[in-house]
């Protein structure tokens, strides 16, 4: 792992810490990487989504696609 310096807000950093201390979070670290994670996560489901109705529709033609090559097409994008 690299280490980057992030500069927040005193208010972010203590929403931040109420979560750790809740238990949701190890530490601040954590927390800021879930941030990240869940970022990216919203920005690529639309395109998997799309990659599932894709192979629906080649399904519903009589194509058969097996379990590998769907999730190939899936994770292609």
């Amino acid at each position: 792992m690299e280490t980057i310096n992030v500069r927040v807000t005193k208010n972010l950093i203590s929403l931040m810490d109420k979560e750790v201390k809740k238990g949701r979070y190890a530490n601040r670290s954590e927390f800021i990487r879930e941030a990240i994670r869940r970022r990216f996560e919203k920005s690529v489901r639309p395109e998997i989504l799309a990659e599932i109705v894709n192979i629906s529709k080649e399904m519903d033609r009589g194509k058969y696609i097996s379990h590998n090559e769907a999730v190939k097409k899936i994770l292609k994008g």
